[in-house]
């Protein structure tokens, strides 16, 4: 079980009640029953996962330690989109640390898509070129395909400027 902080938004609701989202919660909280992505695929007697799609407010970090022994063991290979959370990750919610161990276990950062035009000004700053420009949400994002593990971990955890990742294991297609 864990404590569960609702927000005035829908989509803010969040186990980290600390960064950005601090204005929007209501100070209320739920205490939920927690899984890990192999506890429910145990449960639903299934055997394969190609791919997990997430926007968890920070919990990222969370749902994807409780992959990491299946991973290790390549008896999970999932490829993981999630969307990112720089001010939800910190010591305790070490995203830098998940995305070290990912990397090392083959898993790369295939396509990223930029939080905006800053966004992608700090991503080119690193010598990368825009697949496509889309207007969403009131700005404009870029893709970009191809980045290194060094430069997603310092995008994603120091710096920012990404709002998506698709990592993909060496060893799957897509």
């Amino acid at each position: 079980k864990k404590d569960f902080f609702l927000s005035y938004e829908s989509n803010l609701n969040t186990f980290h009640n600390y960064g950005t989202v601090e204005g929007h919660l209501t100070g209320e909280t739920i205490e939920v029953d927690t899984y890990t992505v192999p506890a429910i695929l145990r449960q639903a007697n299934c055997e394969k996962l190609d791919l997990i799609r997430m926007d968890v407010e920070g919990h990222e970090v969370d749902v994807i330690e409780g992959m990491l022994e299946q991973i290790r063991n390549e008896t999970l290979l999932p490829s993981i989109i999630f969307e990112t959370h720089l001010s939800r990750y910190n010591e305790e919610n070490n995203m830098q640390k998940v995305l070290r161990q990912l990397f090392n276990l083959g898993y790369q950062a295939m396509y990223v898509a930029s939080s905006w035009q800053k966004g992608s000004s700090i991503i080119e700053s690193k010598g990368y070129q825009s697949l496509l420009t889309i207007p969403t949400d009131g700005v404009r994002r870029s893709i970009y395909k191809d980045i290194g593990n060094e430069d997603a971990e310092d995008l994603i955890c120091n710096t920012g400027g990404i709002r998506t990742v698709y990592l993909k294991h060496k060893s799957t297609k897509f």
